[in-house]
């Protein structure tokens, strides 16, 4: 008859041991990812400060999520209500910045530590009143506008969406005008900047490449060089076929609002010039957002 060693129990300490082990693992595990996160921002640091943006003239409002100078220390951080994004472009004579003074939580932008390509941006609930705005008439006059924004579609696929994600209100000779996410019948999603129609300035992009998909991450500019066309740019290439600028006249940004409506999503930065960019102007601050927010430019 074979005689089988008795079993034997783990120790005390050899479990304390193994519980000590798979607590530096996982402690490794979390401290490296906080390291990739941590590399990315500086990377996305790095890019923003060496960016073409600020050697471009006519640079009027720089909005950034990434940049330590954009919120305050208390505020950078996951689930935070922005009070207060500034402005970060270098050539301002005057420090601009957008705020929110409301009390209810839910009227205010969110900061998320991880959003686009890992980086922080802010989110929007899709609430009426949820968005930040300039306290005060940016009182800029120009003829030509160049504005980017890095976004994502909204998460509120309704057939009935129509929503503002930037917006110039009580502005452009007294009445307000917009760069929109609309809507039609099909109902397909579309880039639009608008004015109204009292000016003759309207565009709807209506190309499919215009479409926008829920949650889908884009870098989106419109160049209106206040001739007889409108240029959408979605992730580099152009959206539209045919332009609408029957009517030509001077700009004036007034208060600008960020988020409105049922805007529901996330932004991570905003760039607005007052001249028409050129092609190779246009492409390098594409180039630099696609590069900087992990999106594909196809320009």
């Amino acid at each position: 008859m074979i005689k089988r060693a008795p079993s034997k129990a783990f120790s005390f300490l050899e479990i304390s041991v193994v519980i000590m082990i798979i607590g530096l693992l996982i402690s490794a595990i979390l401290t490296g990812s906080e390291v990739t996160a941590s590399a990315k921002l500086v990377h996305a640091r790095s890019l923003t400060q060496n960016s073409p943006v600020a050697s471009i003239s006519g640079l009027t409002l720089w909005l950034d999520t990434t940049s330590e100078k954009s919120f305050s220390k208390l505020e950078s951080k996951e689930g935070a209500a922005i009070s207060r994004w500034n402005d970060i472009n270098p050539e301002a004579s005057v420090s601009n910045y957008l705020s929110n003074s409301s009390g209810t939580t839910s009227e205010h932008p969110i900061y998320k530590e991880t959003c686009i390509n890992g980086l922080p941006c802010l989110y929007f609930n899709g609430t009426t009143n949820n968005k930040i705005t300039s306290p005060k008439q940016m009182g800029i006059r120009t003829k030509y506008i160049s504005m980017f924004l890095v976004f994502t579609g909204s998460e509120s696929d309704t057939a009935s969406y129509a929503s503002s994600v930037f917006s110039s209100g009580g502005a452009w000779d007294g009445n307000s005008g917009a760069f929109i996410l609309g809507t039609t019948a099909n109902p397909n999603k579309y880039f639009s900047y608008n004015m109204p129609s009292t000016y003759g300035i309207q565009y709807r992009s209506c190309t499919p490449v215009a479409y926008m998909n829920p949650k889908q991450e884009y870098v989106y500019g419109v160049i209106d060089d206040n001739s007889s066309s409108i240029f959408h740019y979605v992730n580099g290439v152009v959206a539209n076929s045919v332009g609408s600028n029957s009517g030509v006249l001077t700009k004036t940004l007034g208060i600008v609002s960020i988020g409105n409506g049922s805007y529901q999503g996330n932004i991570g930065e905003v760039i607005i010039f007052t001249k028409a960019l050129t092609t190779t102007e246009r492409k390098s601050v594409e180039q630099y957002l696609g590069k900087k927010w992990g999106i594909a430019i196809n320009s």
